[in-house]
């Protein structure tokens, strides 16, 4: 489709692990397939004005329906096999920060590849930046205040 892409088989610079925001900075948005409810790139990402492109939700429900995607949707999930794993549902990713309304200046939500290249073509990255920039600064500001609160009860 002539997107230009590169995937963790293959970082920038031959690099093999993740070098947190840094890493990523010279992109304009990123393209996540959610594995867990939450994920430390999410809030980096945001931080770093990296828009992401998600799965809609009922995408991600039809990937796993065909055992395209593997979701660990809790700590007793077994990440290499998915035995035992709980089945991913509407309500699981519901509560989870991919799907989770008040963070959603942080994402686009696809419901196909094909709808996937029309958004990253027609994406406002500079209006979706600055959406990005004031969530990153009210969350910023929100988690400072609650930390902030713990302090003063611990000390």
């Amino acid at each position: 489709r002539g997107i230009r892409l590169w995937s963790p088989g293959k970082w920038p610079d031959g690099m093999q692990q993740w070098g947190g925001p840094q890493a990523v900075q010279h992109f304009r948005a990123v393209i996540h397939v959610p594995y867990a409810p939450t994920t430390m790139g999410l809030f980096e990402h945001a931080q770093a004005g990296l828009l992401q492109f998600v799965p809609s939700l009922l995408l991600m429900l039809s990937f796993a329906q065909q055992g395209l995607i593997f979701f660990q949707g809790t700590p007793l999930d077994f990440v290499t096999t998915g035995t035992d794993t709980t089945p991913l549902t509407a309500e699981v990713l519901h509560e989870t920060d991919f799907y989770c309304s008040s963070n959603a200046p942080l994402f686009v939500y696809f419901d196909s590849f094909d709808d996937l290249a029309t958004k990253l073509d027609a994406t406002d990255y500079q209006a979706r930046r600055e959406q990005l920039r004031a969530w990153a600064e009210w969350h910023t500001n929100t988690t400072m205040r609650r930390w902030r609160a713990v302090d003063h009860y611990l000390v």
